[in-house]
């Protein structure tokens, strides 16, 4: 089987090239094992290039990018992560979509970043709580920042503005350990297709 591997961009993993790229190169290792083919290809690169892969893996982030898997995916590809995977897990997006749903989730609103948001929010609720982009992924450190203070809540949305940043979202702080994971459908998957 012949599969499209597609890398991240660096600026797409902030603090995290390692780990992201980690993940990348093991999927490749693992699919090569199971006897694949698999062709790589940057992020940049694909959104320069015509590909007629049947099956797509990738970890993009661009948005050139996604509109790109998502016209591959109309045209009968294979394609993990899904073009409207990704979009869908926007921080706004994926927000609304959880509480929607009724995901457990930590108590959350989306706030304009000009608002005055932090005088009318229940203290008990977000007195320490993360502020988030809230129309993309992380591209810079600031993007999930850590607020103990309306003051610096207020800041944060502030300077958000100032970066074009125009939505937030802000989730009440759960103290505990984080998990973060990645789902696997099965090891004969690709066998199946």
């Amino acid at each position: 089987m012949k599969i499209l591997g597609i890398t991240r961009q660096n600026c797409f993993s902030p603090n995290h090239i390692g780990n992201d790229a980690a993940i990348f190169n093991l999927t490749v290792a693992e699919l090569r094992k199971k006897g694949c083919i698999v062709d790589i290809v940057s992020e940049e690169e694909f959104c320069k290039q015509e590909y007629d892969h049947k099956v797509i893996f990738n970890m993009v982030r661009s948005s050139e990018a996604i509109d790109r898997l998502i016209e591959m995916e109309k045209r009968g590809a294979l394609v993990i992560n899904s073009g409207n995977g990704i979009i869908n897990c926007t921080r706004e997006k994926m927000t609304r979509l959880l509480i929607e749903n009724n995901v457990p989730h930590p108590r959350s609103v989306i706030v304009d970043t000009d608002d005055e948001i932090f005088e009318g929010l229940d203290k008990d609720i977000f007195r320490l709580c993360w502020i988030k982009r809230g129309d993309f992924h992380a591209i810079h450190r600031e993007d999930v920042s850590f607020v103990s203070s309306s003051r610096e809540g207020a800041s944060i949305l502030r300077e958000y503005k100032l970066r074009g940043i125009n939505r937030a979202v802000i989730n009440e702080h759960l103290a505990g350990d984080l998990v973060k994971f990645y789902g696997v459908l099965g090891e004969d998957f690709f066998f199946h297709f």
